[in-house]
């Protein structure tokens, strides 16, 4: 539990850094939908579910921060 603590920590640090956006890379949709819900209100989100595809969107948007 404490990996996943910090992953918040430093997502809410993240956020308070005026990101407007960010990339969540996560092949599991349920656990996408969730970090995109739970980020949603604070940022503008983009996802995906591959590593792949999350490399045309870094390529074509600048993003404040990934997500994996």
């Amino acid at each position: 539990m404490n990996q996943l603590e910090g992953m918040f920590e430093r997502i809410e640090h993240v956020l308070g850094t005026r990101v407007c956006k960010v990339l969540v890379v996560e092949d599991g949709p349920g656990q996408r939908m969730g970090l995109c819900e739970l980020l949603a209100p604070e940022v503008d989100i983009r996802s995906t579910d591959t590593a792949e595809d999350a490399f045309e969107v870094l390529a074509s948007e600048r993003c404040g921060g990934v997500g994996l």
